[in-house]
């Protein structure tokens, strides 16, 4: 066998030479008619990325008969593996670093700072030195608490959150996350003028009836820095993790981080602890109330913050484990690398499936998804546009994507009798430890009307606008997140709503009386000055839902164009045609038919769920044993040869 794999491999013109010798080769791609079925797993290609240490060298003709152009190669694209499975980091996925972790946040229109290069937009455009109003002042007025459930359940947010780590995270100062960076005076009082020079604290006028003093606390998006360690100017934010909905939620975003998830032992699984959850990270950044609680390691760092997050996070731990085990079952002589890459693939495809086929068609109406190609046609497979860039644009992560937390309730059921203010549950990841089936239980039932998503529009509940992380360990007050929210778009020099109404193609608002501002205008002409002064979220949070969506027509667009960027310059997605790599129709066919109601059902205790886990039961929406949905599950007999 390993006599003609080698012959395979010189016939297409590679050679390793032994002990650091060079590697000459044709484009994989052109291999692999000879190689498909005889390799049988990554160990036996690992020898490819064991010579990628520098860039190419110079090209020269190949001598033999099919005088093939060949080239020396120190580049770790170009290895069989990276060319079949995705890299942790991203890279190797499009043209040079797109999409891949710590590369700078993507820009639909130029940063709009104060002073041209890094100071937060804080001016009106109205010039003498106005200030633009107060995000808290903002808030209060334009965005007040309201409660008004749909027919939705708490699922269409907590996948909207789930799928937001998936994509993006931008960090803070180093010392921040330390916890030792404090911007404001005493008793929140005002700045002293002695504070870290990275603060950009938010000020609001004294009386307000939810906060003390007059300073929330805040610390501006750590600036991405060239390879000198000197700061990109204009000013400019790096994402932490990939662009790519890669499942990098479950496997991180670097290889360390990756390696550090996976069972040491049998090394095609994912680690866990205590009855099949994720491992300890080790350290106490969430509540603990005494030595047995854990907070719990995943591949994004944010895992703890509601316990409905955490049962996401561990439902596809699970489900890895799940295939893994079942595609070792299937091919007891392969390595456990080769099937852990496999089982990773599958969930990535599968988290593709659902965010594309369930999620967005609820979020964005139909029209919207047609211009911009996101439905999944099952008669035809996209392909990868190679100039489309998967990056993620700042203005989707600090405004278009956060219009979920208007979908926010005011409190979690952690199980269909038992209903918790947020307030209460922030950072305590024991509640989905203790409480994880009936949790379940509690968001797929939706049996009250305050277990529902609630309607989209520019009202949010007080939980988040007033009582935001309030009881933290160590936290004596809470924050408000759309004041955040708005604050961080300063911060990263986002231009008006005006700015990206233009840039989408719609007209401009002309005045607040405006149809565009909805309900909103007259609230919103209370605070602003000037049209052009409108913060992009709080703008388009006014907005009416549009074409049978959840969000206006400005987030529409956007969050539809970056949908498309995710999707078409991804060239590992799961719906792309690739001739020699990926999955094979058969397998696209078995992805297309895996819905969140399936990996609900193999994960947890749950007895039955509605065929649309996104929407509350009904007619149109019945319930469905588990049984049914477990036994509809493509078996892995049908992926055990991916991707050859």
């Amino acid at each position: 066998m390993i006599l003609l794999l080698v012959s395979v491999l010189l016939c297409c013109h590679a050679a390793v030479a032994v002990n650091g010798g060079s590697f000459m080769y044709t484009h994989p791609e052109t291999c692999l008619p000879l190689v498909t079925g005889l390799i049988g797993d990554v160990q036996t290609v690992q020898t490819f990325r064991n010579v990628t240490t520098v860039t190419r060298g110079s090209t020269r003709r190949s001598t033999n008969s099919f005088a093939a152009r060949t080239y020396q190669v120190r580049n770790p694209c170009d290895t069989f593996v990276n060319l079949i499975f995705r890299t942790a980091d991203g890279s190797c996925n499009n043209r040079l670093t797109r999409g891949q972790s710590l590369q700078p946040l993507d820009r639909l229109l130029p940063a709009v700072y104060s002073d041209g290069i890094q100071a937060p937009r804080v001016y009106s455009v109205l010039g003498n030195g106005r200030p633009l109003p107060s995000p808290r002042v903002v808030s209060r007025v334009v965005h007040p608490d309201k409660i008004a459930p749909t027919d939705l359940t708490i699922f269409v947010m907590q996948w909207g959150q789930f799928m937001d780590h998936e994509m993006v995270s931008t960090p803070l100062p180093i010392e921040d996350t330390r916890g030792t960076v404090q911007c404001c005076g005493a008793n929140a009082g005002p700045p002293t003028g002695l504070e870290n020079s990275e603060c950009f604290p938010i000020l609001f006028p004294p009386g307000d009836p939810d906060f003390r003093g007059t300073c929330m606390e805040f610390v501006r998006s750590q600036p991405k820095n060239d390879s000198a360690g000197n700061m990109i100017s204009p000013r400019e934010n790096e994402n932490l993790i990939t662009s790519f909905i890669d499942a990098s939620t479950v496997y991180g975003s670097t290889q360390e981080r990756q390696d550090e998830l996976r069972d040491p032992v049998k090394r095609y699984l994912l680690r866990t602890t205590r009855d099949n959850f994720p491992p300890d990270n080790g350290i106490d950044d969430c509540v603990k109330r005494d030595a047995n609680d854990i907070c719990f390691l995943a591949g994004d760092d944010r895992v703890n913050e509601l316990p409905s997050l955490t049962l996401m996070h561990t439902i596809f731990v699970r489900y890895h484990n799940l295939l893994a085990k079942d595609l070792k079952h299937c091919r007891p002589d392969a390595t456990d690398e080769l099937i852990f890459q496999q089982a990773r693939a599958i969930v990535g495809a599968v988290m593709q499936n659902i965010l594309y086929a369930e999620w967005l068609p609820i979020v964005l109406g139909p029209s919207v998804r047609s211009r911009y190609g996101l439905d999944l046609n099952p008669n035809w497979r996209t392909r990868h546009i190679p100039d489309m860039d998967p990056s993620i644009f700042s203005a989707f992560s600090t405004a278009v994507f956060r219009f979920g937390h208007t979908l926010i309730p005011r409190s979690l059921p952690l199980s269909p009798t038992r209903r918790v203010l947020l307030r209460e549950i922030f950072f305590k990841p024991f509640e989905a430890r203790e409480n994880l089936d009936t949790l379940a239980q509690g968001l797929v039932e939706a049996a009250d009307s305050e277990d529902r998503t609630q309607e989209p529009d520019r009202f949010f509940v007080k939980e988040v606008t007033s009582h935001l992380f309030e009881n933290q360990e160590g936290l004596k007050r809470g924050f408000d997140l759309l004041t955040l929210n708005m604050q961080r778009g300063r911060d990263h020099g986002i231009p008006s709503y005006n700015a990206f109404r233009q840039r989408m193609g719609l007209s401009r608002v002309a005045s607040f009386a405006d149809p565009a501002l909805g309900t909103g205008g007259s609230r919103i002409a209370a605070v602003y000055d000037h049209v052009d002064d409108i913060d992009l979220f709080s703008g388009a949070m006014c907005e009416p839902a549009f074409d049978g969506g959840l969000v206006g027509e400005t987030f529409s667009n956007m969050m539809a164009l970056q949908f498309r960027k995710l999707k078409f310059g991804d060239r590992f997605f799961f719906n792309n045609y690739r001739r020699y790599f990926g999955f094979r129709d058969l397998q696209v066919n078995l992805l297309r038919r895996i819905r969140l109601a399936h990996i609900l059902c193999l994960t947890t205790g749950l007895r039955s769920v509605q065929l649309n886990v996104f929407r509350v039961a009904s007619a149109r929406n019945p319930r469905v044993s588990c049984e049914k949905f477990k036994r509809d599950h493509p078996h892995m007999t049908n992926f055990q040869r991916y991707p050859f």
